[in-house]
């Protein structure tokens, strides 16, 4: 019977080499994934600045392309201001031409 007690006793300790084996290696794969983890929160945290950014930069965007339509009718009144002075100026021109040569029609 002492025969079959150190055998069971060799059981016993192999299997507590084995548990410790195990319960080392999942200590170092939980390890490995809280490093994971911390590196996923890292990178999550980076595509939410990233994301933050992007967002004010479209933001920025559709202020530059309202602007631009808003410069555009802009200049579209300062062009059709400029080209009815134009006119004006071309009646007045035409104006005075006219008076001119009736002065030197009435001076004759």
């Amino acid at each position: 019977m002492a025969k079959k007690d150190r055998s069971i006793n060799e059981v016993y300790e192999m299997l507590a080499e084995f548990f410790g084996f195990t319960k080392t290696q999942f200590e170092g794969v939980e390890k490995r994934f809280e490093r994971v983890e911390k590196e996923f929160d890292g990178v999550h945290k980076r595509f939410g600045l990233v994301n933050s950014q992007l967002t004010i930069v479209n933001k920025d965007i559709q202020d530059i392309k309202e602007m631009q339509r808003e410069m555009g009718s802009d200049v579209k009144m300062l062009k059709e201001d400029v080209v009815a002075l134009g006119r004006s100026i071309y009646k007045q021109h035409k104006t005075l031409e006219n008076h001119g040569r009736r002065l030197v029609k009435l001076e004759e």
